[in-house]
């Protein structure tokens, strides 16, 4: 039993959250450059994909390496070998959050396991719940083929679905008690996901013969809606201050993987402003999968250089872009770090969760004053 909790509490952060990292080279040593008055913002648009395009060449080989506004990369994984499919991961990872709670959903299929799993963290209390089901049966979910089909599992008596219509993203979840995976989790989160927003979605490949790769689409910066039941109490989240992100992941994975992720989101002058970036180790001489989303236009930022204390994670992170369009400062309320060793399974995850503050700028030279936003940074370590 000690070992399913153990899953339990691994998916909600092990192929989802972190997973659903980041691409791009650690910047650590890239030099940073001072915006000034006088100087255009650099822009970061290379390697923009503007057209539909398949994600696989017939032998499997990544076709598409580039990023978009969209999910313009269609994912043919019927081109995929026999042994790419023994490494393929796929899930849809929710989050969405305020200042007093995070809940994740996971729906996934890493090729020899599918998990659904559930959870919510009270950040006053500390309370941590979670549920989930794992099956050996790997027909028991069909992931999608883009992040705005619907994604229904019903099984057991374990209900989740994600949907999509007319600009409206719902997760409707019921997970019964269980003496194994946990208390009874059931609700239904609204996410307001228009059409015309753009979002980050990013391929680039481990290795030089492109079979290993990695495909996500990162959906932040949407307003959420909704509550959450557990235990008789209903944690509620309210459209004016939660905020959800999607980390819809679909890849070939090597054995061990490192990467660092943050996502916020908040308002800034009256409309939503978020930030995605990282860095991990797939092949960054592309791009960088890091952008700022301001009134769902997205503005594609470079490196950014990470510095935090590995000595006390809760003192300030701070974030500084290399042409200095980027510069921000994360407090920190609430340590989500998690350690997991299983022995066919292992994962240190470094997860404080803050409020963010400092400037951005836009890609026409738009000087935006941050201040308090929402959101969280992690560095992670996975064998799998």
């Amino acid at each position: 039993m000690k070992n399913l909790l153990c899953m339990a509490g691994l998916f909600a952060i092990l192929v989802v959250t972190g997973c659903g990292g980041s691409s791009g080279d650690d910047p650590a040593n890239a030099p940073a450059v001072e915006q000034t008055k006088e100087t255009l913002p650099v822009l970061h648009n290379e390697w923009e994909i503007k057209g539909k395009t398949p994600l696989l060449n017939n032998d499997g080989s990544l076709a598409a390496w580039g990023w978009a506004r969209h999910p313009l990369i269609i994912y043919n994984k019927e081109n995929l070998t026999k042994d790419q499919q023994k490494r393929l991961k796929e899930w849809d990872f929710y989050n969405v959050y305020n200042s007093e709670y995070s809940f994740e959903i996971t729906m996934a299929d890493i090729t020899w396991m599918v998990l659904i799993t559930v959870s919510l963290v009270d950040y006053k209390t500390g309370e941590n719940f979670s549920n989930m089901r794992i099956l050996f049966n790997t027909d028991a979910l069909t992931p999608p083929l883009n992040p705005y089909e619907d994604n229904i599992f019903n099984k057991g008596g374990v209900y989740s679905a994600f949907t999509y219509k007319d600009g409206i993203k719902t997760l409707a979840f019921d997970f019964p008690k269980s003496a194994i995976f946990g208390p009874e989790i059931t609700g239904e989160i609204k996410i307001q996901d228009d059409p015309a927003d753009e979002s980050l979605a990013t391929s680039a490949p481990f290795d030089d013969e492109h079979l290993s790769f990695f495909y996500t689409d990162k959906v932040f910066a949407k307003r959420a809606s909704g509550s959450v039941n557990i235990k008789g109490k209903e944690y509620v989240f309210d459209e004016k201050d939660s905020y959800a992100v999607l980390d819809w992941g679909r890849g070939v994975w090597p054995e061990e993987f490192e990467w660092g992720w943050a996502v916020a989101s908040g308002e800034v002058n009256g409309k939503v402003l978020g930030f995605n970036f990282g860095w991990g180790e797939e092949n960054a001489s592309r791009f960088q999968a890091s952008a700022i989303v301001y009134d769902g236009i997205v503005h594609k930022m470079g490196p950014i250089k990470w510095e935090y204390n590995e000595d006390d994670i809760m003192q300030p992170w701070h974030f500084k872009s290399a042409d200095g369009r980027f510069d921000i400062t994360m407090e920190c309320d609430y340590d989500h770090s998690q350690f997991i060793n299983l022995g066919f399974y292992y994962m240190k995850t470094i997860q404080p969760r803050g409020r963010l503050s400092g400037t951005v700028v836009l890609d026409d030279g738009t000087v935006l004053d941050v201040k308090n936003i929402l959101g969280f940074a992690e560095h992670c370590f996975q064998k799998w």
